[in-house]
């Protein structure tokens, strides 16, 4: 079961962001875990903004987001509330990717429409409540970033990765447990295989 493991909740302004027009926000997990989902705090103006994509990725020299993403999610961005008051959605990103302790990553937040007058809004703050990353917003597509204010509201939600000793009892399956659960026959493992059992 995932468990919050990084985040900023304490937004006191809102700003936008749709097309090429991106949000972003770094983060330093503070133990190793495999990333599940990131929730962010959000309201929408207007229609046919498209898909909200939320991208997880490493970062350049200057700690900003740097492509390509390392996972991804996506969810309807216009099912997003338009209660100006906002509400948190869930993105969720998979589970495959470890994140590792004390290594900065970006959160990059895009859609895949909108216009000055159809977009989404994120929730910030102009004090720095997480000190172990930073906002950012980027007005081509993520190609270059500008630090904005503080911190977005952001919660990176994972689950713990599997201890080596599970890793190791895990790789050692037999070609006979490999025939046993999934009742292939050994002669036509040898055929499409090709290999000596």
């Amino acid at each position: 079961m995932a468990t919050l493991r990084e985040s900023m909740t304490q937004g006191t302004s809102w700003n936008d962001f749709k097309a090429v027009t991106w949000l972003g926000q770094t983060f330093t997990p503070s133990e190793n875990f495999l990333v599940y989902s990131v929730k962010l705090n959000l309201y929408r103006i207007g229609s046919g903004i498209g898909t909200l994509t939320l991208g997880i990725r490493a970062v350049d020299g200057e700690n900003k987001p740097v492509a390509p993403d390392l996972d991804s999610g996506t969810m309807a961005a216009d099912g997003v509330t338009t209660n100006t008051s906002g509400a948190w959605y869930e993105i969720l990103i998979g589970g495959a990717i470890l994140l590792v302790s004390g290594t900065r990553y970006g959160i990059t937040a895009r859609t895949s429409g909108g216009d000055s007058n159809n977009f989404l809004q994120g929730h910030y703050s102009g004090t720095d409540y997480y000190a172990d990353g930073q906002g950012f917003r980027s007005g081509d597509s993520g190609s270059t970033w500008s630090t904005h204010g503080q911190d977005w509201n952001f919660e990176v939600w994972g689950n713990t990765p599997p201890s080596s000793a599970v890793v190791k009892k895990l790789r050692r399956v037999s070609v006979a447990d490999i025939v046993r659960v999934n009742k292939v026959p050994i002669a036509s493992m040898k055929k499409y295989n090709k290999v000596a059992l």
